[in-house]
């Protein structure tokens, strides 16, 4: 449901969403939530960081990722 899992997102230690709710933002459950970064520095890799912002109860409320996609700019 929304607000049982919500989590903050950094890509190389910087936070690009704070407060990530994936359910009420996608408008349900089982719904697909894309975003998009632009313009994220990388030197040779890339960390993602997933860190829940209160406290996780159980483990359906840690934060994950399905998938991810990675295009290199010029």
């Amino acid at each position: 449901a929304a607000g049982d899992r919500v989590f903050n997102v950094k890509l190389n230690g910087k936070t690009v969403v704070e407060k990530l709710d994936v359910v009420a933002e996608a408008g349900g459950k089982y719904k697909a939530l894309v975003r998009t970064f632009d313009e994220v520095p990388v030197t040779d890799n890339l960390v993602i960081e997933l860190e829940p912002t209160g406290n996780v109860a159980s483990p359906n409320q840690m934060p994950f990722l399905c998938g991810i996609e990675v295009i290199q700019s010029d």
